[in-house]
């Protein structure tokens, strides 16, 4: 069946998977409250109304779990209130969880004394998932609430819990698990089912709702209960009722049908705890097990009375079904042609093959519900019209059960579905009002596009301006750059300390000249350089021969120098006469180099 759901579903069940899958990353359990998962459902745009059923959906899909802390309220149901449960947003991470408690592995059942596991033995189970101990808490009461653990002791401030796992029962019945003798003036009472196969998880999830039932280890047996089977125990006002509930084959036809045998005897009424079994059987069938085909069992009246009472052991009755009496009735028809009027009333009945006894045709039907005619046995020619044999009472309850379940799910199902259509057209209105906005755009367009073509124009020519005003800046950055080299080189000279001057003192003189040199061509290019930007900006030329001079000495002054005061000093730098356009010749009149008529630039 193709289920179709809104792509906000899908967000939600994408944006699940992912939280699952960082928490598994970080070491956490993917497991959450379900408000916590209504608020990613708001988030996602789901709407309000509908986030109870997309929940529900993605259960159903398989997406996530959802369980209600709440009696009876699991999976999609709408019965416990909103946000009160919890979601496993990873449901195969908890079949690895429970697939730690219930296992044929050696490690597992080692962990057991006979399907009893305790507290430690299940912190030693899961102690590769690291729980927190609210996790571990939580997933228990899942667990409980699947009916795979069965909690028989509290923690206490002394004691630690212990639990029973019905599905981890061995499958070999006891040797001392059987009914005790049934003792003077007891009664007795059974009841069967025919299925038409077994599910492995029928008989521990049966054993778990009859718990009560279970008899103490102080009376007697090691052992009660089994995988197919146990003797329950019930304490009545007029005295003890023992049961029994097997699983046995069917003598005859398919392999894979079984039969559960329900018998009871005992000084105390035994039919209401028989029934309570029966009820207990078919209302988890109705539940958890769809599909599964079953019907009642007629049981042999004479073996309650007289073999139950006497057999000891393992208890059993004869049994009928409805293939058994058709089968019956098919041998007789083949009769039918026979004088032999002894075969023929002889067919009217069925004999019992444990006690040996007849049953009327008449009372299986009643038993079964059907109202055929049968021939009548007075030897007469003519067939007469038997009256309609009454209906079995208890199989009508039931079926008139199954059909009020039927009929509640139908009405829950036609609410989720009228609840569906009312979010799709809410959805149809979101979607109209996003193509007009969608539409109103398409026309805005153009006009977008033509404003974004000026922005770019009218960057493109504020960009330009700004290139030529960068050029400048750069050429002042870069004589700045080259004065800032020149004054950490002087620095560098200046914060030599007083024994490395005295060191250099005492050097080739020489070396100190060439020192002293380079630092005086290193201040040059530098006053050079500025000079030539200086003269730039005027357009004048630039001449090339300069000296610097502290200020007001200019002849052997070098002698003179002390490194320690070069920064108290000023400085000047003097331009040397090139003797170009000069109205008389300098070096005619024996003048040799010499300084040109200029003041000069004082270096600050």
């Amino acid at each position: 069946i193709q289920q179709t759901a809104p792509h906000s579903w899908h967000r939600l069940a994408e944006r699940c998977a992912k939280e699952a899958e960082q928490m598994t990353k970080q070491g956490k359990a993917p497991l959450v409250r379900e408000s916590e998962v209504r608020k990613w459902a708001r988030e996602v745009d789901v709407a309000e109304d509908s986030i109870n059923v997309a929940i529900g959906v993605l259960h159903r899909w398989g997406n996530l779990l959802r369980y209600h802390n709440a009696e009876g309220a699991h999976g999609d149901s709408d019965n416990a209130a909103a946000g009160q449960g919890t979601i496993v947003l990873r449901p195969q991470w908890l079949a690895d969880v429970m697939a730690r408690v219930v296992s044929a592995a050696v490690d597992v059942k080692s962990q057991y004394n006979h399907a009893l596991l305790t507290e430690d033995a299940l912190d030693t189970l899961w102690s590769d998932f690291h729980f927190e101990r609210s996790v571990r808490d939580e997933v228990v009461r899942i667990m409980r609430k699947f009916e795979i653990l069965l909690q028989l002791r509290a923690p206490t401030s002394n004691t630690k819990a212990l639990y029973l796992v019905p599905a981890m029962l061995p499958k070999d019945r006891a040797t001392d698990a059987v009914l005790p003798a049934a003792p003077r003036g007891a009664s007795a009472f059974a009841a069967a089912y025919e299925l038409s196969f077994l599910p492995a998880a029928l008989m521990p999830r049966l054993l778990y709702r009859l718990y009560r039932y279970r008899p103490k280890e102080e009376q007697g047996a090691r052992a009660w209960w089994w995988k197919h089977g146990g003797i329950l125990h019930h304490t009545a006002r007029d005295g003890e009722v023992w049961a029994q509930v097997t699983v046995k084959p069917v003598p005859e036809g398919d392999a894979m049908r079984r039969r559960i045998v329900i018998v009871a005897r005992g000084l105390g009424n035994p039919q209401p705890v028989v029934e309570e079994v029966m009820q207990t059987l078919e209302q988890l069938v109705v539940e958890s097990f769809h599909g599964l085909e079953w019907e009642r069992v007629y049981a042999c009246e004479q073996c309650m009375k007289r073999r139950l009472l006497k057999a000891s052991g393992d208890v059993s009755v004869g049994l009928v079904s409805r293939a058994d009496r058709d089968r019956k009735l098919a041998e007789r028809d083949e009769d039918s042609d026979s004088d032999d009027s002894d075969g023929s009333a002889s067919a009217a009945r069925i004999t019992c093959k444990l006690c040996d006894k007849h049953t009327e045709m008449s009372t299986i039907d009643a038993f079964f519900g059907i109202g055929d005619a049968v021939e009548s046995d007075n030897g007469a020619d003519s067939e007469a019209a038997a009256p309609p044999a009454p209906a079995n009472t208890h199989q009508q309850q039931q079926l008139q059960k199954q059909e009020n379940a039927t009929q509640s799910r139908i009405q829950d199902l036609e609410q989720q579905i009228s609840k569906l259509v009312e979010f799709a057209n809410a959805v149809m209105s979101k979607n109209q009002t996003l193509e007009q906005q969608l539409t109103s755009l398409q026309k805005e367009q153009p006009l977008l596009r033509a404003e974004l073509e000026r922005y770019k124009r009218r960057a493109k020519e504020e960009s330009k301006t700004l290139s030529d005003e960068q050029v400048r800046q750069n050429a002042q950055a870069a004589a700045s750059a080259d004065m800032m080299e020149m004054m950490r080189k002087l620095m560098d000279i200046v914060t030599l300390n007083g024994e490395e001057n005295r060191t250099l003192h005492a050097r080739n003189l020489q070396e100190n000249r060439a020192l002293h040199a380079q630092t005086a061509r290193t201040v040059l290019s530098a006053a050079e350089r500025k000079m030539r930007w200086d003269l730039l900006r005027e357009a004048k030329q630039c001449p090339s021969l300069v000296q610097i001079f502290p200020e007001n000495e200019k002849r052997k002054w070098y002698k003179r120098l002390n490194p320690k005061s070069w920064m108290q000093n000023r400085y000047r730098l003097v331009l040397l006469c090139e003797c170009t356009g000069c109205e008389e010749s300098c070096h005619a009149n024996g003048q040799g180099e010499h300084f040109a008529p200029h003041d000069g630039y004082k270096i600050r």
